[in-house]
């Protein structure tokens, strides 16, 4: 089944870099070698971007992530390991969302529509402003909150999706101004 690990993998586990980098001065996020990126970089004053490999020795090293290119001021990463996922197609289904307003309260990760059972639902509030996301409806299995950061702020959650079809909608409540941006994304199980 799928779960997440970590910091240590398996070879085959997959590692997933979620990274926020503050564009408003510039700057981008470099593909780290032997990575695949998932979605396009997207950005609203931040550069959301998600990165995945699948590890090939036990206790693969997850890239040392400093801050990106550019006069970047405010960035955060966090590194999942993946267990459990399809050793063929890892992302079932990604979708972003962007908030350009850095005063609204809530924020909504979109929702992707998944093609097979049993998926693993991994969703993600970023913004490029230190603040605390809340969660107010749908899934509730905190991962992570902020992980490393320098003045920017990454929560994931995470919930296990039965059936193939449209995921739950997951609105975050942000204590804070900055611009925000939401992802979801489907992992496809191994089985």
């Amino acid at each position: 089944s799928l779960s997440i690990e970590g910091p240590s993998s398996l070879a085959g586990d997959y590692i997933l870099l979620l990274i926020l980098a503050d564009s408003t001065s510039g700057g981008d996020t470099n593909i780290p070698t032997g990575y695949t990126e998932a979605t396009p970089q997207v950005s609203n004053g931040a550069i959301f971007s998600v990165f995945y490999k699948k590890t090939t020795v036990d206790n693969e090293a997850i890239p040392a992530i400093t801050k990106p290119n550019g006069a970047v001021i405010r960035w955060a990463y966090v590194a999942l390991v993946i267990s459990g996922a399809s050793p063929s197609a890892f992302i079932n289904a990604i979708a972003t969302s962007l908030v350009t307003s850095s005063v609204q309260v809530q924020h909504p990760a979109p929702q992707v529509t998944t093609t097979l059972d049993d998926c693993l639902i991994i969703c993600i509030a970023s913004s490029n402003n230190s603040m605390v996301f809340a969660e107010s409806q749908g899934v509730g299995n905190v991962i992570y909150e902020n992980g490393v950061r320098s003045s920017a702020a990454i929560r994931v959650d995470m919930t296990n999706q039965k059936d193939a079809g449209t995921s739950k909608t997951v609105v975050y409540n942000k204590n804070g101004t900055g611009r925000t941006i939401a992802a979801t994304i489907a992992i496809n199980n191994s089985t």
